[in-house]
């Protein structure tokens, strides 16, 4: 489990504050919890850059694959809030300084009042959507139960 926040957003309204829990659900996946936290109605966005590849997002699950030579190699899930909206956009990655090649680059979208909670799962494709979304909020849980975040200053 890991845990780390920012105030790189403190010069925003509503004095926003970000923290970031990521915990190993075994045997292959990631579960990767973002808490801002500030007052006020906010746009909220989680981002994923992938290598240059493809990616596909399955219709009406959210689920996004990212896909080389046509295959699964990674899925993301995207748990909390119901109401995130994923798309994918051209971003781009750098393997040496001066250059860029253009890459997808997946974001979660969320309009709402803080706290805003986003909870998204990386595994390895296999499970559905459901037995992997199962195994990653018992993970959450239990290491949530196990180390409670230490309180921000906005709480």
């Amino acid at each position: 489990m890991f845990e780390g926040s920012h105030t790189g957003y403190h010069h925003l309204p509503g004095q926003i504050t970000h923290r970031r829990r990521i915990v190993f659900a075994r045997p292959d996946a990631w579960v990767i919890g973002d808490l801002v936290e500030g007052q006020g109605v906010h746009s909220v966005s989680v981002s994923f850059q992938f290598p240059p590849g493809r990616a596909a997002v399955e219709p009406g699950a959210g689920t996004v694959h990212l896909l080389c030579e046509g295959e699964p190699v990674v899925t993301v899930l995207p748990l909390r809030p119901a109401d995130l909206v994923a798309e994918l956009e051209e971003g781009w990655v750098s393997y040496q300084y001066g250059t860029k090649v253009p890459a997808p680059r997946l974001v979660f979208r969320v309009t709402a009042r803080l706290p805003v909670h986003v909870l998204t799962v990386l595994a390895a494709p296999g499970p559905t959507p459901r037995e992997l979304a199962d195994r990653a909020l018992a993970a959450w849980e239990l290491a949530q139960a196990r180390w409670p975040s230490a309180p921000s200053k906005t709480q």
